[in-house]
């Protein structure tokens, strides 16, 4: 092999690895990205599919990145965008309504959403141990959310500094098709972490009456430390647990009325 060939071999093998810092130091890891040349002119099934359907994924998860965003600044969800996306890429390859070219979440099963944590540092389920309701009324357009009366010493996982936590909730309604949007929110007082029972806490969304498209109910715990008479959030905001708990979405007949 000569020089320039022999240059251009070891130049292409270090493309595919990437150097990773873990908690044993730094090490070679193969790359698992894509690549733009290798992306646009592979013939490999999986690529084709991801090509056809890659613009329709990006625009979904920024979809619902966008519209939960004014809550999600609460939170630590750096890491959620991968996530998402790679819930909605399940989501638009379970399309069977539409051609390969063509598929896209609104004509997907969207239970990949359910039970998704914003927040992977942090499952709500793994905060809040209590047994929350949730109901969707598309009629009327109505989400309901219901978290029963708790003791937070018992029911809630504490963190140092934490005098303080509050319950936020949000709701909304995904046109996957159009990429529109409608979405409520809402939050309890601050509750202190002490022995006494709370509340029921209710929150009641309103959204579109006789809604066709997806909808998600969203719950969340954020801490808070009281220090003369104000309410700080953590420093630490990868605390704060941030879930999908409810996904409700049409028949499949009522979607194959509706061509994208």
């Amino acid at each position: 092999m000569d020089t320039i060939n022999l240059k251009n071999a070891i130049i292409e093998a270090l493309m595919e690895v990437r150097i990773a810092k873990t908690e044993a130091g730094y090490i070679f890891r193969l790359r698992s990205g894509l690549y733009k040349d290798n992306f646009s002119k592979s013939l490999h099934p999986t690529s084709i599919k991801l090509r056809n359907n890659f613009g329709t994924v990006m625009s979904s998860g920024k979809l619902l990145r966008q519209t939960l965003n004014s809550l999600l600044i609460n939170f630590n969800t750096r890491y959620s965008i991968n996530k998402i996306n790679s819930a909605i890429w399940k989501i638009v390859l379970s399309d069977k309504i539409n051609e390969p070219n063509q598929k896209n979440a609104f004509h997907g099963d969207n239970t990949p959403l359910k039970n998704l944590d914003l927040n992977p540092q942090a499952s709500l389920h793994t905060l809040l141990f209590v047994n929350w309701k949730s109901t969707v009324d598309r009629e009327k357009g109505l989400v309901s959310l219901t978290v029963p009366s708790f003791n937070p010493m018992e029911n809630i996982k504490y963190f140092k500094g934490a005098t303080h936590f509050r319950i936020v909730s949000a709701a909304a309604e995904l046109d996957f098709l159009t990429l529109d949007q409608r979405s409520s929110f809402m939050e309890s007082d601050y509750l202190p972490i002490e022995h006494f029972d709370t509340e029921i806490i209710s929150h009641e969304h309103q959204l579109n009456e006789k809604g066709i498209h997806t909808i998600i109910l969203v719950l969340g715990l954020q801490y808070f430390q009281k220090v003369n008479g104000f309410y700080y959030q953590l420093l630490d905001r990868s605390k704060n647990g941030i879930t999908i708990i409810n996904v409700d979405q049409v028949s499949n007949e009522i979607k194959m009325s509706i061509k994208k």
